[in-house]
């Protein structure tokens, strides 16, 4: 078995472990700029929404600055899935129905796949 294989298996294996806090949330993400319908008169915006499996936690103490981090934000981990590329703005529901928005993305990455996305979001 390969690295990458070892690696993806132990990223399902964290998840399944984790079942009673991962669990599957809404994630909304803007496919482009939104649309004017000069007919209705509305916007409408391009978005595709995703069922992904996350993990919801608080920052450590150490790294809320209360700018760039401030005390209410979560760190949610989410495990990849085709086509999710999350960028800053998008929109993440949990379990209770509670939206959140993503003020930063970073991706842990290895041979040039994504394994796991951290995301910092905002109510």
């Amino acid at each position: 078995m390969s690295l990458k294989q070892r690696i993806s298996r132990s990223v399902d294996k964290a998840f399944i472990a984790l079942d009673d806090l991962a669990g599957p949330m809404t994630l909304r993400s803007q496919t482009g700029d939104p649309t004017y319908d000069a007919t209705s008169g509305t916007m409408t915006k391009n978005e595709r929404t995703f069922t992904v499996q996350a993990i919801f936690d608080k920052y450590e103490t150490d790294r809320v600055d209360g700018t760039v981090i401030q005390k209410e934000d979560r760190l949610i981990l989410v495990k990849p899935q085709t086509d999710l590329r999350p960028k800053v703005g998008d929109n993440i529901t949990d379990a209770e129905g509670i939206m959140y928005e993503i003020m930063d993305v970073e991706s842990i990455t290895a041979y040039d796949e994504v394994f796991l996305w951290e995301l910092q979001a905002r109510k």
